[in-house]
């Protein structure tokens, strides 16, 4: 069983799903935030021993056991989780399912995409000051900005930039286009931010060229075709 959990808003991830089944990861489950907060959860953690069992409201039970790879995009806690819990008390109940959904993703044994690190469910997801300074270290050529209101001034263009969108998976360009030049800093800057899929916006312009803009963990998927599938298939097979 592989596990795709995303928002059902989530653009792209239903078709990725879906070329991800006909690529063979069958039983293929497409869970949203929605789903794992109304779960029934058994979790058991100890020593370097992990089991759990997540029945979903569909009747599924995803097992710990069965998961043979997963791709997280689970950014938040679901407010789903919350809806019987008293306001006053919503504010520790949250930061008791984070910990709960992170030892959970952190902990399966089985190729995850991406698992949790402390800034993220789903990967880091620090202010724009920190990737930026990430991008500079790993030798990528970084667009002017301003720190307040992260307002982009290139001073080069007075129709402003294009934007190109690069995905990474496992620090390999899998779509987008990009100056073969430029592709060493970018591998670079996804291994150093420890994000297996990861997506990087520049800026480009006639004059300065391509200046690093943006990253995340969560790069829009509405776009994504067969090479993205292909290497995802790949990543979540891999033993």
């Amino acid at each position: 069983m592989w596990l795709v959990l995303s928002a059902q808003e989530d653009p792209g991830v239903d078709a990725l799903a879906e070329r991800l089944r006909q690529r063979g990861l069958d039983p293929l489950i497409h869970a949203s935030p929605e789903d794992i907060g109304l779960a029934r959860w058994s979790y058991r953690t100890g020593g370097t021993v992990e089991s759990s069992e997540v029945l979903l409201p569909n009747g599924i039970n995803v097992a710990s056991s069965c998961l043979r790879g997963v791709l997280n995009r689970l950014y938040a806690v679901p407010a789903s989780a919350l809806a019987q819990v008293e306001r006053a008390d919503r504010g520790y109940a949250t930061e008791e399912l984070l910990a709960l959904y992170t030892s959970w993703l952190y902990g399966l044994a089985c190729p995850v995409i991406n698992r949790p690190t402390a800034t993220g469910l789903c990967g880091p997801w620090p202010d724009r000051s920190w990737w930026v300074a990430r991008a500079l270290s790993a030798g990528l050529p970084v667009a002017a900005w301003r720190w307040q209101g992260v307002a982009v001034d290139t001073g080069q263009d007075s129709e402003g930039p294009d934007t190109e969108t690069l995905l990474l998976l496992d620090g390999q360009v899998v779509e987008g286009r990009a100056p073969v030049d430029l592709l060493p800093a970018c591998t670079r800057l996804a291994e150093r931010s420890k994000t297996r899929l990861l997506g990087l916006t520049f800026l480009v312009t006639p004059t300065a060229g391509w200046q690093f803009f943006d990253a995340t963990p969560m790069p829009d998927l509405s776009s994504s075709g067969n090479a993205l599938a292909d290497a995802v298939a790949s990543a979540l097979t891999r033993t």
